[in-house]
């Protein structure tokens, strides 16, 4: 699969991390990253006496070159650069094959000052009180983008996401996953070879707007359906049930007033 100007080949660590290693150096790495790596970006791991830690999670925007990144991950945080490019991937809202393709060419990104602060950092809130009674919710946030699924309010995973231009909105409300498809294809719209645009790991929250696997080349780049990168997406497919809450809000903010019936968001 060749993706913007990303022409090389890759290899895809499924069985842990779910990431793409690129070129020689990284394809050795994959196999030691994915051995000794406990935890996926995203997850919670608890610090002394199971409280969070509270890194400072800083950064600055600039251009970052292979050599700086490894010696920034592998000396400094003691991380693979493999996990620090997923990192970089999150922070800038953009798949990881497009931050490798800013590094080969030497455009600026949004750079941890300390990768090690951002191990397991995500913009979504790890609980969530006034959504605890709730056994199963998907949350979609549109002004970060980021979507992330909770049970009784604890969150259990989450993703970078694309959603909707102001075009063509993602539009807030409480909705139910209406339909589950694991190789769907899409009605409206084509790909760039003007077939049925492929979908998979699908989720129906209403009308035509579906959670689905798909190409996160920013923020926002879709027709309203809401885009994960392809391994969240699997999971969250096999995490969520037809039926299962979905809210989607324009702010973590936002969610400290947000209750079904309660809010001044539409349900469906």
């Amino acid at each position: 699969m060749v993706v913007g100007a990303v022409k090389c080949a890759f290899i895809v660590c499924t069985a842990v991390l779910g990431l793409a290693c690129f070129g020689a150096r990284d394809q050795c790495r994959c196999a030691d990253v994915a051995a000794r790596n406990g935890t996926q970006i995203g997850q919670f791991v608890p610090g002394v006496d199971g409280e969070e830690q509270t890194p400072k999670l800083t950064w600055t925007e600039k251009v970052i070159g292979e050599d700086e990144l490894w010696n920034s991950c592998e000396k400094a945080a003691r991380m693979d650069p493999i996990l620090c490019r997923e990192i970089l991937a999150r922070l800038n809202r953009r798949a990881h094959y497009y931050i490798y393709d800013d590094i080969r060419h030497g455009r600026p990104i949004k750079v941890p000052d300390d990768f090690a602060d951002f191990r397991d950092w995500t913009p979504m809130p790890r609980f969530l009180p006034r959504l605890a009674d709730i056994p199963r919710l998907i949350v979609v946030v549109r002004n970060i983008p980021f979507l992330g699924w909770y049970e009784m309010g604890h969150m259990a995973g989450d993703a970078l996401a694309c959603i909707g231009t102001k075009a063509e909105p993602t539009e807030r409300g409480f909705y139910k996953v209406l339909e589950k498809d694991p190789d769907h294809y899409s009605r409206s719209y084509s790909n760039d070879f003007g077939e049925p645009a492929w979908m998979p790991w699908a989720l129906r929250v209403y009308d035509t707007v579906w959670i689905h696997a798909g190409d996160v080349s920013s923020a926002y780049c879709s027709h309203g359906c809401v885009i994960l990168p392809p391994k969240r997406a699997q999971d969250l497919y096999e995490w969520a049930d037809k039926g299962t809450s979905v809210v989607i809000v324009d702010s973590v903010k936002d969610l400290d007033d947000t209750a079904p019936g309660k809010s001044g968001i539409r349900s469906r």
